[in-house]
């Protein structure tokens, strides 16, 4: 599998953390953007995501981290508008 995954986290998210091993353990070229600042997180929000992971492969939205591990293991899976399940809720 090609391309760059980039997700969407916060520090204290232990489905983040499991997305990001789980992405490296396969040595997949990802990028995380952590929602560090009030901008980012206003802007997260408004984009519909209340949850983190967010994950998109090559810029089609995968969902969070259960969506992750099944498109990984199935190589194509529908992609969906916004996660729900085995996410970190946005405070």
């Amino acid at each position: 599998m090609t391309g760059l995954f980039e997700m969407t986290t916060t520090g204290n998210c232990p489905w983040c953390d499991k997305a990001k091993a789980l992405l490296a353990e396969k040595g997949l070229e990802f990028r995380a953007t952590p929602l560090d600042t009030p901008e980012k997180r206003s802007d997260f929000k408004a984009a519909g995501f209340t949850k983190v992971p967010q994950i998109w492969h090559n810029g089609n939205h995968i969902g969070g981290f259960t969506e992750l591990d099944k498109y990984l293991q199935h190589s194509v899976l529908p992609l969906s508008s916004h996660a729900t399940r085995s996410v970190f809720a946005i405070k």
